[in-house]
């Protein structure tokens, strides 16, 4: 068990690393490509954040209104 964590832990290293290292020996001309790419990281993990605290919104949210329907 050990080592398959350090297998992990190695391939977590050199996949954040290659990521890291990725965009600065990319060219200019494509900074369009890296800005859409930020984009599109921004909103997963915004998106899920929001699916992270929704289930939990909710709960608070029935407790708050007492079941009461809104719509």
């Amino acid at each position: 068990m050990p080592g398959t964590k350090l297998v992990f832990l190695l391939a977590i290293l050199a996949a954040g690393s290659i990521g890291g290292v990725l965009p600065l020996r990319r060219s200019l001309a494509s900074n369009a490509l890296l800005s859409r790419g930020n984009a599109l990281a921004a909103g997963i993990f915004l998106g899920a954040g929001w699916m992270h605290m929704l289930p939990e919104a909710a709960h608070d949210w029935r407790q708050l209104t007492g079941n009461a329907e809104w719509a």
